[in-house]
């Protein structure tokens, strides 16, 4: 059987976005890592050559965060994050009340597409974004599920 381990997200600040999940979101963290460069077995088995790098292993209840930041080589800007581009679009946390956190975390200062949407099935759900712009949803999973 597989179970998803961690998600990882490249950043530009380390700090800022540690932040973001750890006190918003209830992260701990696990560890921290990474290497000053010349780690050719790292290297290979990420693609890359001479990299260096810190690392936060975030967990997030039943799954983690790994969140990168790049001294080598320099962090590529994100293209802009869409639920409709093809690939990894967003991470989504199950909340137990989707309306009060998206309350808590709007006067937190986390951007917003809109309000919760309640779904046909009953679940309710909403789409925002972390300091770096990647999509965050959050979702209240309809009663019984």
């Amino acid at each position: 059987m597989l179970t998803l381990h961690h998600i990882g997200i490249t950043t530009r600040n380390l700090r800022r976005l540690e932040a973001f999940y750890r006190d918003h979101f209830g992260a701990q963290v696990v560890r921290r890592g990474g290497w000053p460069g010349g780690q050719q077995g790292f290297d290979q088995c990420m693609g890359l050559h001479d990299s260096a790098v810190r690392i936060v292993l975030l967990r997030c209840g039943a799954a983690h965060l790994e969140l990168f930041e790049f001294t080598r080589p320099q962090t590529l800007p994100a293209a802009e994050a869409s639920v409709a581009r093809e690939g990894l679009t967003h991470l989504a946390f199950q909340v137990s009340d989707c309306r009060a956190e998206y309350a808590r975390l709007s006067a937190a200062g986390m951007r917003f597409n809109a309000p919760p949407l309640l779904t046909p099935v009953g679940a309710w759900f909403t789409y925002g974004h972390d300091p770096d712009g990647n999509i965050v949803e959050l979702i209240q999973p309809p009663p019984g599920d």
